[in-house]
């Protein structure tokens, strides 16, 4: 399974974004855009822009198919599923190199971020889910579905990356970026912080973690975006939150059998991380 597609900004996608048109096509979109309340005699609606609000729809706002299928049905516009599929593999196919272009500018930054995120695949309960890889830096989001967030595809993706990869402390991903010494794996306090979130309700204790994770960020936001003045505050007030917390987690790690000893022994084993020291 393969599939991509990359966000810019997800206004790109909203009705009026997109200004190409395709006057062969443009007629029976007009009378779904139109049925819909999207084109104005005034202002026509290109098949670019309908097919996009689609997309946005779809992928920006997380509405099935089927669901727009009933929307558009409210509005007198008989449509299947698999139409708006077509609609919407053929906008993929014609932004394929634009999505594979700002792929690689992403991996031309020195820092990006790396996730991955699960779905359950039709065929069968039992099967594995696939996987949603998601590369994020400034200003772009990029996603990359593929069967499994194995160190094959870690390789396949970022094989060639030079720069520090921000991410879960998967053993997959220490596997991908072995060989390649130009990949630093940093730790992610996101992960971090949700893991302690997932155990607060059963231990109350958790929000003390919490709560210096969030003065670790808050510092960083009064740093700004600045990598010198991030550096110093880092070393002048971070570092002493830190040493708090790793004073704290040392008294949890002892119930690795609970959420919270889990959480903690996590945090403690990625502590070398560049991203987490």
């Amino acid at each position: 399974m393969e599939y991509s597609n990359t966000f810019l900004v997800r206004e790109a996608f909203k009705p009026g974004a997109v200004r190409a048109t395709l006057p062969h096509e443009e007629v029976g979109n007009r009378a779904i855009a139109l049925a819909t309340g999207m084109w104005r005699p005034d202002k026509p609606l290109s098949f670019v822009q309908y097919e996009g609000t689609v997309r946005f729809d779809c992928v920006g706002t997380q509405f099935a198919l089927a669901r727009q299928q009933r929307i558009l049905a409210r509005h007198g516009v008989v449509v299947t599923p698999q139409t708006l599929w077509d609609q919407v593999f053929a906008l993929g196919k014609r932004l394929a190199p634009t999505a594979e272009a700002l792929f690689q500018h992403a991996l031309s930054h020195p820092v990006i971020g790396l996730d991955q995120t699960g779905g359950p695949k039709l065929e069968g309960k039992d099967e594995k889910p696939w996987q949603m890889w998601c590369v994020t830096v400034p200003g772009i989001v990029c996603h990359k579905i593929r069967d499994d967030k194995g160190a094959d595809t870690f390789r396949e993706l970022l094989g060639n990356y030079r720069g520090v990869v921000v991410c879960d402390a998967l053993k997959t991903h220490e596997a991908g970026a072995r060989g390649n010494d130009q990949i630093q794996l940093a730790g992610c306090w996101a992960h971090v912080f949700r893991k302690f979130e997932e155990a607060l309700p059963n231990h109350p204790d958790a929000q003390l973690a919490l709560d210096w994770i969030g003065q670790l960020y808050a510092i960083d936001e009064r740093a700004g975006p600045g990598a010198e003045s991030r550096a110093l505050l880092r070393k002048t007030e971070s570092t002493a939150v830190l040493a708090e917390l790793k004073a704290w987690l040392w008294t949890q790690a002892v119930l690795k059998t609970l959420s919270m000893g889990k959480a903690a022994a996590y945090t403690i084993a990625n502590s070398r991380s560049p991203g987490m020291s």
